[in-house]
């Protein structure tokens, strides 16, 4: 990780930096954000994804120059924080994909209290427009298989953030549907490597033993990045 910062901060972008809010709202946590226009951002208390997540996936989006697909996308926070690294004009583009099945007054959620006047899929693209990254990001709503065709056609993949569906066998399929879009260098971010045992890690630890151009980089906090380089034949 340290060598992915160092690279960040020489990097020609080294203008797009992650701003910590030192100012707590009550009740809110502490997240980190790419730009001053991160206001509304800051009140969407989800427990799901943390500052030094962010650091990671807003360090990864900045040092490569490729499209970014995320596989789950929940209400968009880590979808924005990638679009943010990415410098003005560029024609990049985060692809996102959710099953947004939260609808208003949702009560099967631990967050409950964030759909209580709007729907999962509505939050999104609020966020995501308050956040000024609309243009930068395309929302997909439907489940992982069936984007896999299509998204396999997307051009210069660089990163894949992976945070949908945790179960093995939904692990398994994610992995063999789109990691093989990734370009030779680019990042597989796997979420919830460390807390689910029996789902995302042992997904993960059996598709590298397989598939060994994929090589284990770093683990923060429960990301697991992979690189995936040429491989040796």
């Amino acid at each position: 990780m340290k060598k992915i910062l160092i690279n960040l901060f020489s990097h020609p972008f080294k203008k797009r930096f992650l701003r910590i809010q030192d100012n707590q709202k009550e009740g809110f946590k502490q997240f980190a954000s790419p730009n001053s226009a991160f206001r509304f951002f800051f009140d969407v208390d989800t427990n799901t994804t943390n500052v030094y997540e962010h650091t990671a996936l807003f360090t990864l989006a900045a040092i490569t120059s490729g499209n970014v697909l995320e596989l789950g996308t929940y209400i968009g926070k880590t979808a924005i924080v990638m679009a943010s690294a990415f410098p003005a004009n560029s024609p990049r583009k985060v692809y996102t994909i959710d099953t947004f099945t939260r609808e208003i007054g949702d009560e099967s959620s631990r967050e409950k209290h964030l759909f209580k006047n709007i729907s999962q899929y509505d939050l999104c693209n609020k966020l995501i427009s308050e956040n000024k990254v609309a243009d930068k990001i395309e929302v997909l709503k439907g489940t992982t298989d069936q984007y896999a065709e299509s998204l396999s056609k997307i051009p210069n993949i660089q990163l894949i953030f992976v945070d949908a569906d945790h179960s093995y066998e939904a692990v398994k399929r994610d992995l063999v549907n789109y990691a093989f879009i990734l370009e030779e260098g680019g990042y597989l971010a796997m979420h919830d490597y460390l807390y689910q045992q029996d789902g995302v890690k042992r997904a993960v630890d059996e598709f590298v033993t397989t598939h060994t151009e994929f090589k284990q980089l770093f683990l923060l906090g429960s990301i697991l990045v992979l690189q995936r380089n040429k491989r040796m034949h």
